[in-house]
């Protein structure tokens, strides 16, 4: 009876380690997934800025791109005319 007791103890010792064992390790994961949550919003920030950036260019150049297109087609329809 007594080794069922002295059996009994460790095995709950045992149970008690473990479970303080694996608190530690739920709570060193949430640290993890906090740390990546974080550097994700971080770079969601900085592509959002980069991507802001990028739009403004595109818009910059879209003027130039028409005013190439225009001067284009016209020489075309004066050339197309002229050597008829």
């Amino acid at each position: 009876m007594l080794d069922d007791f002295v059996s009994l103890r460790c095995t709950s010792s045992f149970s008690l380690f473990l479970g303080d064992q694996l608190v530690a390790q739920q709570g060193e994961l949430i640290e993890r997934i906090d740390s990546n949550t974080e550097a994700a919003l971080g770079n969601i920030g900085e592509a959002h800025s980069q991507i802001s950036r990028y739009q403004r260019t595109i818009s910059g150049n879209r003027g130039l791109i028409v005013k190439t297109f225009a001067v284009l087609f016209f020489v075309i329809i004066v050339y197309g005319t002229l050597v008829r």
